[in-house]
Formats: structure tokens, sequence, C-alpha cells
């Protein structure tokens, strides 16, 4: 865990016109923190979830329909079915 020490002499070493973004983020996290409880990385990631009831039910085959607007692909001929159907040998 990094000193007062260790953080005064990182801070001496930034360019003076670089400060000022040290300075808004520093009062930015002071900002966040006041009067919270510290919260595990778990607490944080969770607040990012999205409930199952709110998915597609073909989200895993079609992500990329969903993700990037591609066509859904269907059966035999699909670009799945072709690359799995093709020999690697």
């Amino acid at each position: 865990m990094p000193t007062l020490e260790s953080v005064k002499q990182q801070l001496e070493q930034i360019p003076p016109e670089l400060l000022h973004h040290v300075e808004l983020f520093l009062k930015n996290l002071h900002e966040d923190r006041a009067g919270q409880e510290p919260e595990n990385l778990l607490e944080k990631l969770s607040s990012y979830a999205i409930a199952e009831d709110d998915l597609p039910n073909d989200l895993a085959e079609h992500h990329d329909h969903y993700l990037y607007g591609t066509p859904k692909h269907q059966g035999v001929g699909s670009p799945v079915t072709v690359y799995n159907d093709m020999s690697l040998a």
C-alpha cells in the first residue's frame, strides 16, 4: 500500500500542466466516497447487472445481432453451421 510520502514523490514528478487533472480526480474521489461505506468489487459490478427477464431468449445464439446489428442466422447454411461443417485438417 502506498504511503503518503510515496504519493507526494509521485506528485512531484507530474508535469505542472497535468496537475489540474489530479486535483479533479481527488475532488471527485472524495465527493463520491463521502459518507459511504466502502463497497467491494462484487457490489460495484452488481449495480450494472441486467435482470434476466429483460434479455432475449436467443441472446447467446444471436449475440452478434444484438451487439452489432448483423442479420440473425437461421438453420443449415448459417455462418455458424458452415464453419462447424468445415474440416480444419
